[in-house]
């Protein structure tokens, strides 16, 4: 898979978080925006840096300064995302779906990591599942919207990773 491959597949995806998280209301919304943003500048790091683009920048290593100029702005949407859910209650169905949004949030932390499809397996399986599960259960009582939204979060965890075992098995930046 190659970036606009990946695009093709993430863009729907992210309008379905989005229309999901509207229809849900303003309390997803400062989940909704860092995320659909942390999809936005992986993808600009990744035009950035790709070693398909025209004139591809050299990668940096997380020691240079370059580095936190350009990934800061991905950190701190996940750091964000972070906080957020952090705060959740797992009783409310609503603060559930802050809870899958920070939880899928690691996944974009797999460009610096040594092992990103190890990464992003950890997380698919250990965080993202059951709350994709959960979700589920809760859709069959509710609405359905619940269960789109994290089917939605799930398929772009899967895309991401399928794209990093085809093309950055072993990171984006290092520490050398």
């Amino acid at each position: 898979m190659n970036i606009p491959e990946l695009h093709h597949k993430v863009d729907p995806r992210a309008k379905e978080i989005q229309d999901a998280c509207e229809k849900l209301g303003i309390r997803m919304q400062p989940a909704m925006v860092p995320f659909l943003e942390c999809i936005n500048e992986m993808m600009d790091l990744l035009t950035l840096y790709s070693r398909d683009a025209p004139d591809p920048k050299p990668i940096p290593s997380v020691n240079d300064e370059e580095f936190e100029t350009y990934v800061g702005p991905l950190m701190e949407n996940i750091e964000t995302l972070c906080d957020i859910k952090d705060g959740v209650s797992h009783d409310d169905l609503l603060e559930y779906h802050l809870l899958c949004l920070g939880e899928a949030s690691f996944v974009f932390a797999w460009m610096y990591s040594p092992d990103p499809v190890q990464h992003i397996e950890s997380i698919q399986n250990s965080l993202l599942q059951p709350i994709v599960e959960q979700l589920e259960k809760k859709s069959v009582d509710s609405d359905e919207v619940h269960a789109n939204l994290a089917h939605a979060v799930a398929s772009i965890v899967t895309d991401i990773k399928q794209f990093v075992q085809d093309n950055y098995r072993e990171g984006m930046f290092t520490s050398a």
